[in-house]
């Protein structure tokens, strides 16, 4: 998969949280895992370091659930699996659901659906995450057509004391929380 190709701004905004994390130019996200004593976390920053998340998994335990934060403390976004047999994670604020995570159909390993609910079109849509097996890279393109525009893309690193890193580059338009959620399924499924 190659990364020739740049992120397009989608004709309508695509939001699910707050239109403080839509931004008018694409956005490079960095997401850094670091282990600590008390779970998973990570402050996710754009490459100028500013930045706008802190995630962490909801417990040591259960790494599986993790709560994304604003810099000032107040949960922007959740993302949980409630799928027993299949990979299936729900993405929720903390009032209600606001998207599912699933496998892009059951023979195929190579892509994840996000359907979600857009405040800003007030109906239901899909981002889809395209991949190879054993890749380092995904695109993801708004909606499931063959033309979709491509609105993300993320690119993982691992280095030698297995820190993983996730660059997502994000179009203008986007909701940030929601990529960065979508992000957390990708590594999710990936491990």
């Amino acid at each position: 998969m190659t990364f020739e190709i740049s992120v397009v701004k989608p004709e309508t905004v695509i939001l699910t949280t707050d239109e403080r994390f839509i931004k008018d130019e694409p956005t490079i996200l960095v997401l850094e895992e670091k282990v600590s004593y008390n779970g998973a976390t990570c402050v996710v920053m754009d490459t100028n370091k500013k930045e706008y998340f802190k995630c962490k998994s909801k417990s040591a335990l259960y790494s599986d659930g993790k709560i994304l934060k604003d810099m000032n403390g107040a949960k922007v976004l959740g993302i949980r699996s409630t799928g027993i047999i299949s990979f299936k994670h729900e993405i929720y604020n903390p009032k209600k659901a606001v998207g599912t995570v699933t496998k892009g159909d059951i023979l195929s390993q190579k892509a994840l659906k996000l359907s979600f609910h857009n405040k800003a079109t007030h109906s239901d849509e899909t981002l889809v995450m395209k991949f190879n097996s054993g890749s380092k890279e995904a695109l993801i393109l708004y909606g499931k057509k063959d033309n979709a525009p491509l609105v993300g893309r993320i690119h993982y690193k691992s280095n030698i004391f297995k820190k993983n890193c996730y660059y997502i580059e994000v179009a203008p338009k986007v909701d940030l929380a929601l990529m960065t959620c979508f992000a957390i399924a990708f590594d999710v499924y990936k491990h």
